[in-house]
């Protein structure tokens, strides 16, 4: 507040000091233009007769009121969508595997819903902690084919390590996460029946 202050402050001593000095010019220059505009609107206003005067004024008024009144409609309650009732992991798993082929997001997301359940599965298996488990995959050590390895790595990669996709010629590249998820179900099922 008081940086603000300090310039008008500086503004109104300057003017008080420079006023005698510019009388004259300050008298013809803006007082009187100021006093003949005033005295001309005085009379345009005073000629316009009274009865419209305040009819114009009745008119704006009753806009206004019109605006404010017809202008708030009732806000009708918002018509919820039916929700499903939680659609279980059987829906959501089609849902992400529909997706996944059709965008690299989708597969990344998938792959990284299989590492999980792989690495609980292989954890459980193998009577270890779950971060045991995935450090060993971090660390290539799991027993597991070198594609599946691959796939589950790339899916603890952030999505940005994925190549872009071709858009000028269809060629496109494959990347680890391109893999048929049923060798994923496949390798759990051969885990449960050791």
């Amino acid at each position: 507040m008081k940086n603000r202050l300090l310039p008008l402050g500086l503004i109104l001593l300057l003017a008080a000091l420079l006023a005698p000095v510019f009388r004259n010019f300050v008298r013809e220059v803006i007082v009187i233009p100021l006093l003949y505009v005033f005295w001309i609107g005085r009379f345009i206003f005073e000629a316009i007769p009274q009865v419209w005067l305040w009819s114009a004024c009745f008119a704006v008024f009753l806009m206004i009121l019109g605006i404010g009144l017809l202008g708030k409609q009732k806000v009708k309650p918002k018509t919820l969508l039916p929700v499903e009732a939680n659609e279980g992991r059987v829906l959501g798993w089609a849902k992400l595997i529909r997706r996944a082929e059709q965008d690299d997001y989708f597969k990344w997301r998938l792959a990284q819903h299989l590492q999980k359940v792989t690495l609980n599965a292989i954890a459980h298996h193998q009577g270890q902690s779950l971060k045991q488990t995935r450090q060993q995959l971090r660390q290539g050590k799991l027993d597991m084919p070198p594609e599946l390895q691959a796939y589950f790595q790339a899916s603890l990669q952030s999505l940005g390590h994925l190549p872009p996709p071709k858009r000028f010629f269809n060629t496109k590249t494959t990347t680890p996460l391109d893999l048929d998820p049923m060798q994923v179900v496949q390798f759990l099922e051969d885990l449960n029946s050791d």
